[in-house]
């Protein structure tokens, strides 16, 4: 698979204990599927069952799904420590998973397990994760059905047919498929979004047309001639349009980063649309992140 590779965190430095071989009996605690306004925006989602043996232990699994990777990018398993509370371990998650929202344990089961099946059947699976795998519930659908479901029923047509069009197995880590992508937030409260995105300086810069300009620091080792100038990276934008807040980024990986960001800043932020523009479909470019 193009990238089947656990992302860093910089708020996780101590790696937890690995769950007994048993975890996948205990009973089910909470469960989380892709937050649905993003993966209809960018098909890109985190999915993740939590389990609490009798003894009060809890033990976690998780899945990193994107659609434009080939599905299933990475799965894990965790025992959460004496002292840590599960609300405290999804936190540690935010930024290292796609979004996810709670969810019923078919739900999530049904993402991940679609998700290693299309991985499969496009024969990017390096890894089947079947421990992970044996804590999620077992599927009530063939393996055939999941994958039907995922591309033509939880995903947009058109965004199904970009990321089944533009996934490249060989891609080297950090690349993707240009797509520009196009998503709209509604707001409870205009104001207080922009009095949030004015205050996270200076990731989200405002110009003279009151848009905001995302911005990142080089990673060390980029590509880009630019890297080590001081300047920072243009990752993305988000404008104002009829009271909404309209975001524009370069792929479709980029657009979870963003939407993440948004729903953390402003907690009931809502997609209402989406729109992709597959720029490597015609110019045969990929985009370097």
């Amino acid at each position: 698979m193009a990238r089947f590779k656990k992302p860093k965190s910089s708020s996780a430095k101590k790696k937890p204990p690995k769950p007994p071989p048993d975890a996948g009996t205990w009973p089910l605690l909470q469960a989380y599927a892709p937050w649905r306004d993003c993966w209809s925006a960018t098909a890109c989602g985190g999915a993740c069952v939590l389990r609490r043996a009798p003894d009060g232990r809890v033990a976690a699994a998780v899945f990193a799904i994107e659609l434009i990777h080939g599905g299933l990018q990475y799965a894990g398993s965790y025992l959460l420590e004496p002292d840590e509370t599960p609300e405290s371990y999804l936190a540690r998650l935010k930024g290292v998973l796609p979004p996810m929202a709670l969810s019923s344990p078919e739900d999530a089961a049904n993402f991940a397990w679609a998700a290693r099946a299309f991985s499969e059947r496009e024969g990017a699976c390096t890894d089947h994760f079947d421990f992970e795998f044996s804590m999620l519930p077992e599927p009530r659908k063939t393996p055939e059905a999941l994958v039907s479901w995922l591309l033509h029923g939880a995903t947009p047509d058109r965004l199904s047919d970009i990321c089944q069009r533009n996934f490249e197995p060989g891609l080297p880590t950090g690349q993707e498929a240009m797509c520009l992508t196009t998503m709209t937030f509604a707001v409870p409260d205009l104001d207080a979004a922009i009095a949030a995105l004015r205050s996270a300086e200076p990731d989200f810069s405002e110009d003279e047309q009151k848009a905001f300009v995302w911005t990142r620091e080089y990673p060390k080792g980029h590509w880009s001639g630019m890297a080590g100038s001081g300047h920072r990276q243009v990752i993305g934008s988000i404008g104002l349009r009829g009271g909404q807040l309209v975001a524009e980024v370069n792929t479709l990986t980029w657009g979870w980063v963003l939407a993440l960001k948004l729903r953390d800043m402003v907690p009931e932020v809502r997609i209402v649309g989406a729109d992709w523009k597959d720029t490597a479909a015609a110019a045969g470019e990929s985009k370097k992140r």
